[in-house]
């Protein structure tokens, strides 16, 4: 994966963009080629968020910023 593509202003040098370029290809291609064997990304299902736009105490949490209270105690 990159995280841009140089256009306008150029950073590095004409070559070193399309060498660049053709490695994100190459590497998308492999990884779409393998992507049974990528390892998924759990998020709650929309039955695990509650009325009140916050995720039910019986759902599981699958990331560090999901909060049950509505309030933060920062200590």
């Amino acid at each position: 994966m990159d995280t841009g593509v140089e256009a306008g202003l150029r950073y590095s040098e004409a070559e070193v963009v399309e060498a660049r370029l053709r490695r994100v290809e190459v590497d998308l291609v492999s990884r779409l080629k393998n992507l049974d064997w990528v390892a998924t990304i759990p998020f709650n299902r929309m039955a695990d968020w509650g009325a009140d736009g916050r995720v039910t105490h019986s759902a599981p949490v699958h990331s560090p910023f999901i909060r049950r209270r509505l309030d933060l105690q920062l200590e």
